[in-house]
């Protein structure tokens, strides 16, 4: 009897010892590397970051960084603004008489649920002019060309017009848009028109 109770008590041990070395179930993982942001943002200590910034935004889809290209009212007292192109508030007045930042968020997050997946949105821009700087705000101006892959059907992806920023300087020295009018240059819809669509 106690020779049967020793050979089982040899099987079981040999067993176990298999289970546990087979399994590695006392063995440390390796860390996993933290997941990395996919946005890009740097510090708009000059006009040029500023706008790659705001490109970057749209393509990366990422509503925190586009809104962080607008002046914050809480901290400069300023207030953002948005004009219109004169074709896009003849359809939007009601709408764009009282755009706001809260606008511009809405309008965003409403166009990036309709975008194709893995695609951005595009900004490519031209001929642009920077003023002088006075103060704490310089203009800049450039023509545009929007690309949005979006799923709405009969509505335009491609947008094409002038845009004309007033940039503000807050105390840290970094830059932000303070007022954006928006003007139509050819036969495209504009940016405005983008907005309005996407607005509700």
């Amino acid at each position: 009897m106690k020779f049967i109770f020793e050979h089982k008590m040899i099987f079981i041990a040999v067993i176990l010892s298999n289970i546990f070395t087979s399994c590695d179930l006392f063995t440390t993982r390796e860390p996993e590397n933290p997941v990395q942001s996919r946005t890009i943002w740097v510090p708009p200590t000059t006009a040029d970051i500023l706008i790659s910034n705001l490109k970057n935004s749209l393509n990366e889809k990422s509503t925190e960084n586009y809104l962080k290209c607008f002046v914050d009212s809480v901290i400069s007292g300023k207030s953002f603004v948005f004009i219109p192109s004169t074709e896009s508030f003849s359809i939007y007045p009601n709408l764009f008489i009282n755009w706001s930042i809260k606008n511009e968020k809405n309008y965003f997050e409403n166009l990036k649920s309709k975008l194709h997946e893995s695609t951005g949105i595009t900004l490519s821009l031209f001929n642009e002019t920077k003023g002088t700087i006075i103060s704490d705000s310089m203009t800049y101006s450039a023509d545009y060309i929007l690309i949005a892959n979006h799923n709405l059907e009969g509505f335009p992806k491609e947008f094409h017009g002038i845009v004309q920023f007033t940039l503000y300087r807050n105390l840290k020295g970094e830059w932000s848009v303070l007022s954006w009018k928006d003007s139509k240059k050819n036969e495209y819809l504009t940016w405005s028109d983008l907005k309005g669509r996407f607005a509700y």
